[in-house]
């Protein structure tokens, strides 16, 4: 059971990527391999393509794999790969290093691997010579055994003059984790997994008087994990939802806060368990998902990393006191106001 782990034991078996939480800081990373990554997260902004990605997950109950074909124009507002929001935690949490380059996609690419502190490799990046871009990247656990792989099997670039010729069918769309294409769905309150809606990103100023509200929105999460985004969604039930990104540099956590309670007849096909005591509902395809409720709020966790990473995240979340709704609902209304800039 998720509750098995306890948040104790949910740290360790959720940090396979970091490696001990209280380890020492990592060495100082390789300034050619720092300058290769910050060359893949502008790229992303700069380079047209088109292809077919592929994602492959290990866990407790098997492997995962998704495909999906994708084309984005350069002035599409995905981060492929890296973005420099997730760049920074990746320098902090790990030491990163140039290895001898390689092919991938039939084409000439050079090496980068993030190292934890006691010089184990926790990922590799192979990014494209001539445009820069990741083309694939594998995050490994202590052990060293692959846990995600994902990138193109498929890469081409286009050209401008293709560009004027073919019409962009679809747009692209922030990301929920590195390398993503396109948004994933999500759990709301009623239990059905519906398409993430369009999302306004706040401001810091914003996010405070959210915290002073009473809304959940911790700075850190287990695993080292770091809160660098924040969103504001409108659910199909016409409430109001926060999406909360966090990173180490490598693993990448979406959760999902609504306030309501969660419609429990509404969560068919998903396999309930107990987390912290609590009922929890998980979901295991190529990405991780667990659900619950803590006091007023629903959270939904989404995640590539591991099982255990979900259910610790889930469980660091406060369990919201009743005594707080008068500063949930004025936070409530703050969010509404966004909404609106003309209100």
């Amino acid at each position: 059971m998720l509750a098995a782990l306890g948040l104790a034991g949910a740290v360790c078996a959720g940090a396979v990527l970091t490696g001990d939480a209280h380890a020492s800081r990592p060495a100082p990373s390789d300034p050619d391999a720092l300058r290769l990554l910050r060359a893949a997260a502008d790229a992303a902004g700069t380079v047209s393509y088109e292809g077919e990605r592929v994602l492959t997950t290990w866990g407790r109950h098997g492997t995962h794999t998704s495909t999906a074909p994708v084309r984005h124009t350069a002035d599409g507002v995905v981060p492929v790969g890296v973005s420099q929001a997730t760049l920074a935690l990746l320098v902090r949490n790990y030491s990163l290093v140039r290895r001898a380059d390689g092919t991938m996609c039939g084409r000439r690419a050079a090496v980068v691997e993030a190292r934890r502190a006691d010089g184990s490799t926790a990922g590799r990046f192979w990014l494209d010579a001539e445009t820069g871009l990741m083309l694939h990247r594998e995050l490994l656990d202590a052990a060293g055994r692959a846990v995600v792989v994902g990138g193109f099997n498929r890469f081409q670039v286009i050209k401008s003059a293709a560009l004027r010729r073919a019409p962009i069918r679809g747009a692209s769309a922030r990301a929920d984790e590195p390398g993503d294409a396109a948004p994933e769905p999500y759990q709301t309150t009623s239990g059905r997994v519906t398409p993430v809606p369009t999302e306004v990103q706040l401001t810091s100023a914003q996010v405070k008087e959210l915290r002073q509200d009473g809304w959940p929105v911790p700075r850190n999460l287990p695993g080292r994990l770091a809160l660098y985004d924040v969103r504001r969604s409108t659910v199909p039930s016409g409430g109001e939802a926060l999406h909360l990104s966090y990173s180490d540099g490598l693993a990448v956590v979406s959760v999902f806060v609504q306030h309501g309670g969660l419609d429990k007849r509404g969560m068919t096909g998903w396999t309930r368990d107990e987390l912290d005591g609590r009922p929890a509902y998980r979901r295991d395809t190529v990405r991780n998902w667990v659900v619950e409720q803590r006091g007023d709020y629903v959270y939904t966790v989404l995640t590539d990393a591991p099982e255990s990473t979900a259910a610790a995240v889930a469980e660091a979340f406060p369990v919201v006191q009743a005594s707080a709704w008068t500063r949930i609902r004025r936070g409530l209304g703050r969010l509404t106001s966004w909404a609106n800039p003309f209100n």
